[in-house]
Order: structure tokens, then C-alpha cells, then sequence
């Protein structure tokens, strides 16, 4: 409900922003750039070292799978669009990015 008499300067100024959600938005944002960035730059120097461990195949699929990734999550991420809009989709794989980082950092 709007008030009679106050212009809107006064209305947005006495109103609590929500920071919080903001917040989340642009962590969520930062960390797919930085989830991105660091899958690249984390196989190059990687691959010498997991030459040893993983035959040809394996190592075809390490270096593969992030272009695996982007071919369904397109699809996937517009679906969730329309379902969620695009701040929901974009705190939503935030969740799935950090779950991601948590399996990685505490995998031997």
C-alpha cells in the first residue's frame, strides 16, 4: 500500500533493503566465475601429475567433463529460469557449486 502525500524518494528511503539476499546474489555470481576460472586453471597443471594415476580414457573424461557440464547445464539452467527466475537459479547453483568445491577439498 502506498501512502497518500509522500513522494517516492521518501518511500524508498524508509524502506529496509533486503542485504542479505543481495549479498547471497553476488557471492552466488562471483562463484560461478570463480568455479569456472579455477576448473580450467586447476586441469592444466594437473594433468602431468595424474598422468600417473589415470590411463588415457580417464584422462580424456577429466579434461572433458567440464564441456559436459556446460552442454546440459544450458539446457537445465533455462528450465530453472522460468521455474525460479534468475536470482533463484543463480543462489540456487551456488549451493550445488560449493558442494562441489566441499567434495573436492575433503576427497583424498
Amino acid at each position: 500500500m502506498t501512502e497518500v502525500g509522500r513522494s517516492s524518494l521518501q518511500l524508498v528511503s524508509d524502506s529496509k533493503p533486503a542485504r542479505l539476499v543481495q549479498y547471497f546474489t553476488v557471492f552466488s555470481v562471483t562463484m560461478g566465475a570463480l568455479s569456472f576460472g579455477t576448473h580450467l586453471g586447476f586441469m592444466s597443471p594437473a594433468k602431468p601429475a595424474l598422468n600417473e594415476t589415470l590411463n588415457a580414457e580417464e584422462m580424456m573424461w577429466f579434461s572433458s567433463i567440464v564441456n559436459l557440464g556446460a552442454m546440459t547445464g544450458g539446457p537445465v539452467a533455462g528450465l530453472l529460469i522460468n521455474v525460479l527466475g534468475r536470482r533463484g537459479t543463480m543462489m540456487a547453483s551456488v549451493v550445488l557449486s560449493l558442494a562441489g568445491w566441499a567434495l573436492i577439498g575433503t576427497g583424498n
